[in-house]
């Protein structure tokens, strides 16, 4: 290394910290904080959203186990299922009948 070399490594060493205690760091900083600020603000508010589906969740558990008219409408609405001793009708709508008409399958 030349005396040229070590003359400009020099200045760069003592420019470099110069340069970067007058705000560059810090402007960085701040940057890195603000999306911090922002991840956390987005974390909490999905927290607050998952705690509300949690207590929603936990209410239908403790109507379920204590509840068979509520365990039947589930059962009904979202399983279709009947009772042994009862009837199910399909009702066609007037729509998918006419189709059917001109299919030929009634």
């Amino acid at each position: 290394m030349t005396w040229r070399h070590r003359l400009l490594l020099a200045v760069a060493a003592a420019f470099v910290p110069a340069v970067a205690s007058e705000g560059t760091i810090p402007v960085l900083e701040r940057a890195n904080l603000a999306r911090a600020e922002a991840t956390l603000a987005r974390i909490e508010a999905d927290n607050e959203r998952l705690a509300r589906r949690i207590a929603e969740v936990e209410a239908e558990v403790r109507a379920l186990s204590s509840d068979e008219t509520e365990i039947e409408r589930i059962a009904r609405q979202q399983l279709h299922l009947v009772r042994p001793d009862e009837v199910v009708y399909r009702l066609r709508m007037v729509r998918e009948a006419a189709s059917a008409e001109e299919a030929g399958t009634l």
